[in-house]
C-alpha cells in the first residue's frame, strides 16, 4: 500500500520505519525534519511520564521495550541499555510498568534516604538522540522510503493520492485535526559531560511539575527538568538552571561538578489519552500522536497497533 505518515518526530519516524519493513511504499512529509524535530532534545529514557497505571499504556511500553532490545544490539542504533534508579513514595510500592521484569530490584536497605522513599533499580533503555533519530531515519531511506519538508494544512487533501495518511504531526493535530485536548507541557534539561567514573540514570518524578532525573548517554548526560503548562516562551530563567543541577547533584552526587554544555527547551505535546487509530469522518485517514513525555516509550508499542489496524482494514 502507498502510505503518507506527517510528522517525523519519533512517532512519525518509528511509524514509517515499521510500515516499511512490511513492505509498503512509505513517504514523510514534515515541516522539521528529525534531527530538528521535538524529538532530538527529549531525554528519551524508556519511562513512563505523566502517567498512572493503565493496562494499554502498558502493553504499548512493553512492546516498545521488546523492540529496543534487538536495537540495542547494534552499536549504531545510539540505543543503549542503562540501569535506573527510580525513587518512588511507599505507598507506590513496586513500579507498575516494571510488571514482569525479573531483573527489578528493590535497593531501599542498600541507599541513604532521609525522607522516607523507596528505591528501585531497574534495567531501561535510553536513547541517544542524534544518533537514535539519525539512524532510523538512514534506515528509512534504505528501504525505499521518501522524506520531504513539507507543511501539511489539510489531511483531506493527502488522501486523493495515498491509500492512508498517518497523522503523527504531535502539537501539530491542534490545528491540523482542530484538537482542543492536546497541550503543551514545557520542559528544561541542562546538557552536562559525563565524567569518566559516572554511570547509570536516575528519576525522581514525585512532584508533578519539577521531576528530577539524570539520563547518562555516551559522552553527556541530561539533567532535568520542568513540567511547566502555560508557558510557550524558550527563554530560561538561569536560577531554573541552577535549581535543576542542584536538585540532580544531591540525587546523583557523581554529577557535581561536571561543566554545562547547553541548556535546551522542548514542548511535550500532552493528551489526556493519545489518539491512535481511525479518523471519525474519513477511514483513509489515521492518528498517532499525543503522547507528552512518553513518545520514546510508546513508540513501537504504537507504530504496531497503527500496521494492525492498516493491514485488517
Amino acid at each position: 500500500m502507498k502510505i503518507k505518515i506527517i510528522g517525523a518526530g519519533i512517532s512519525g519516524l518509528t511509524t514509517a520505519v515499521l510500515l516499511s519493513m512490511r513492505g509498503h511504499s512509505m513517504s514523510i512529509a514534515a515541516q522539521d525534519m528529525p534531527l530538528a524535530s521535538p524529538s532530538m532534545i527529549a531525554g528519551a529514557i524508556w519511562h513512563p511520564f505523566f502517567q498512572e497505571p493503565d493496562e494499554l499504556y502498558f502493553r504499548r511500553a512493553r512492546n516498545t521495550y521488546e523492540t529496543l532490545v534487538a536495537y540495542a544490539g547494534d552499536l549504531e542504533s545510539g540505543i543503549l541499555p542503562r540501569t535506573l534508579t527510580e525513587f518512588v513514595t511507599p505507598s507506590d510500592g513496586s513500579l507498575w510498568w516494571t510488571r514482569g521484569m525479573s531483573a527489578v530490584r528493590d535497593i531501599t536497605s542498600s541507599k541513604c534516604i532521609g525522607d522516607g522513599s523507596c528505591a528501585f533499580e531497574v534495567p531501561v533503555f535510553v536513547a541517544d538522540t542524534p544518533r537514535y533519530l539519525a539512524y532510523l531515519t538512514n534506515l528509512f531511506i534504505e528501504l525505499g522510503g521518501r522524506l520531504e519538508r513539507s507543511y501539511i494544512q489539510n489531511l483531506e487533501e493527502q488522501t486523493d493520492y495515498f491509500d492512508f495518511i498517518i497523522n503523527c504531526s504531535g502539537y501539530g493535530a491542534s490545528s491540523l485535526c482542530n484538537d482542543c485536548a492536546i497541550d503543551l507541557v514545557r520542559g528544561v534539561v541542562v546538557e552536562i559531560e559525563k565524567s569518566s567514573n559516572f554511570s547509570g540514570c536516575f528519576i525522581d518524578d514525585r512532584i508533578a511539575h519539577r521531576p528530577t532525573y539524570v539520563i547518562e548517554r555516551d559522552t553527556d548526560c541530561i539533567l532535568g527538568g520542568t513540567a511547566e503548562t502555560g508557558f510557550t516562551g524558550t527563554l530560561v530563567d538561569p536560577k531554573v538552571v541552577e535549581d535543576i543541577v542542584k536538585r540532580c547533584e544531591e540525587m546523583a552526587p557523581g554529577i557535581s561538578g561536571a561543566r554545562i554544555k547547553r541548556t535546551n527547551v522542548g514542548f511535550r505535546p500532552r493528551r489526556r489519552e493519545v489518539c491512535l487509530g481511525f479518523d471519525t469522518n474519513n477511514p483513509k485517514i489515521l492518528h498517532n500522536y499525543g503522547h507528552g513525555g512518553s513518545g520514546f516509550t510508546l513508540s513501537w508499542g504504537c507504530a504496531n497497533e497503527i500496521a494492525q489496524l492498516i493491514e485488517s482494514h
